[in-house]
């Protein structure tokens, strides 16, 4: 198989959860390298006691391209405060792919890290978590 064919099917693929709602996406925040986040309301999944969400990074500062956006997949666990991402797809300025990679959503918490206080992914997280 090619990797143009590769590339596609994981596109398809990281989009498929999205199939059947339109993206409403919700300003989070600013990272310290100037990065803007926001996360889609309408992608936001539950599932036992985690929650699933795709996430937009737009990197003005790029050192590849004027500007990079990268839309990753997080499963977070409210519980105990932790996540891990389960995929990444990074476009240039043009909107075409750079690049996507899909990780495994273990059952269970294995592979899941603890959320640091303060930063974006805190944000999101209390985006998403339920008081």
């Amino acid at each position: 198989m090619t990797k143009f064919c590769r590339i596609l099917m994981a596109t398809i693929l990281a989009f498929s959860s999205q199939v059947g709602h339109a993206s409403t996406w919700h300003y989070v925040g600013s990272d310290t390298s100037g990065a803007v986040w926001h996360l889609d309301q309408g992608s936001i999944r539950s599932r036992s006691d985690s929650i699933y969400v795709w996430v937009e990074i737009i990197d003005f500062k790029s050192k590849i391209t004027n500007s990079v956006t990268t839309k990753e997949r997080y499963k977070i666990s409210c519980s105990n405060w932790t996540m891990r991402v389960l995929n990444v797809i990074t476009y240039d300025s043009n909107s075409l792919l750079i690049g996507s990679k899909s990780y495994t959503d273990y059952t269970s918490d294995f592979g899941m890290d603890g959320i640091a206080p303060e930063t974006m992914a805190d944000a999101v997280a209390r985006f998403v978590c339920p008081l």
